[in-house]
């Protein structure tokens, strides 16, 4: 069998369509605060640094938006019901230094301060394959999961890379106190709420002229959770 790489049909279609594609989404990234994460991005990086001790990678590209998130205590909603945003991480190991790939535009001034505190250098999105090639010229060892990057950028630095495997999920997987009481404190609100819907439902559903559906009912559940999604963020 063999595997050939061709252009993106989807991108054929949308040039050839009548309509103009949809943008991609450039919803604000905004801080997680610490009473939240209960680790600053630092203490992670030294987490991450220690897992790579034993290979040879010098930069470690991160394309899974939750690691990216976590890496930089940082939220977005450029996915729905998803507090993620479209990015990539190349990752220093030697002096943990951070390179952001992301469109400029959903950092606002606070967010700008908080990575300049950190020392993360920002670069376009579609930077990416650019600065991947030039640190493979470099003969850089670039370790990634191959599972969860596209054949493109594994195409980049396949001559150069090594593969490590859920390097950053296996560390926030041991979730640190706070994070642990937050799981906590959030199913305690979950429990809560669906426990007011089916008390709502039920007190409804005994009135003859109720007019319920499932499809109204549904609705009245995603109107409380926008409501309730608001009044937390």
């Amino acid at each position: 069998m063999e595997i050939v790489e061709t252009p993106n049909l989807v991108d054929a279609v949308w040039e050839s369509w009548a309509e103009p594609r949809p943008s991609r989404p450039l919803e604000p990234v905004f801080i997680l605060d610490h009473m939240y994460n209960g680790k600053h991005a630092p203490e992670k990086w030294i987490q991450v640094k220690e897992a790579l001790k034993d290979t040879k990678v010098d930069e470690l590209l991160i394309t899974t938006l939750d690691d990216i998130c976590w890496m930089l205590n940082l939220r977005g909603s450029d996915i729905s019901y998803n507090p993620v945003f479209f990015s990539h991480i190349i990752f220093n190991v030697a002096d943990m230094k951070v390179k952001l790939f992301i469109d400029s535009r959903k950092i606002d001034p606070t967010v700008q301060a908080y990575l300049d505190e950190l020392n993360v250098e920002v670069f376009p999105y579609e930077a990416i394959n650019e600065k991947l090639g030039a640190m493979a010229s470099e003969g850089k060892k670039i370790g990634f999961d191959t599972s969860k990057a596209n054949s493109s950028l594994n195409n980049i630095v396949k001559d150069s890379m090594e593969a490590v495997t859920d390097v950053v999920a296996k560390i926030k997987c041991l979730k640190n106190p706070v994070e642990a009481q937050g799981m906590k404190n959030a199913n305690v609100r979950d429990c809560a709420a669906i426990m007011k819907y089916f008390g709502f439902l039920e007190e409804e559903l005994r009135k003859p002229d109720h007019g319920l559906t499932e499809y109204s009912a549904a609705e009245i559940l995603e109107h409380r959770y926008r409501a309730s999604h608001e009044m937390f963020r």
